[in-house]
């Protein structure tokens, strides 16, 4: 959604919407309020609408309708990739379950055990688990 959407959407809602006025700048992020008003019988109630927009005029301008910044995107940790992976694997079939006995999260390792299926029996495998060169977890048995 871009500003003029933003904008356009503020107008189906109310009565009257005041041209936005830009409060601050954040990096790539401009705030602004906008004075509304709703129509009540012959009354009208005074608002105001707090939004955000990311490139704004520019290419990829994005506005978001929030009474707060939008979030930033949350930070990967080895700890939050390891739990996705092991996920996965489970998701894929691949281990019937999994958990974790060591994590170094400075070195980006883990060794755990996986629950596997061989033939109608379920084994625990001792695994290792590390990043490969293009930085994406793997895992290896470990004898």
């Amino acid at each position: 959604m871009t500003k003029a959407d933003l904008i356009a959407a503020l107008a189906t809602k109310y009565f009257i919407v005041r041209t936005p006025v830009l409060q601050s700048t954040e990096g790539d992020l401009n705030w602004y309020t906008a004075k509304v008003y709703d129509k009540i019988d012959e009354a009208l109630r005074e608002g105001n609408i707090s939004f955000w927009v990311q490139n704004d005029g520019i290419s990829g301008e994005t506005a978001y309708w929030s009474p707060a910044e939008p979030k930033p995107a949350p930070t990967t940790t080895f700890v939050g990739e390891l739990e996705d992976y092991i996920g996965s694997k489970i998701t894929a079939g691949v281990i019937e379950g999994g958990f974790i006995t060591y994590i170094n999260e400075s070195n980006e390792i883990a060794y755990g055990i996986a629950i596997v299926d061989q033939a109608g029996t379920l084994v625990e495998k001792k695994v290792f688990l590390d990043k490969d060169s293009g930085g994406n977890l793997q895992h290896r048995v470990v004898p």
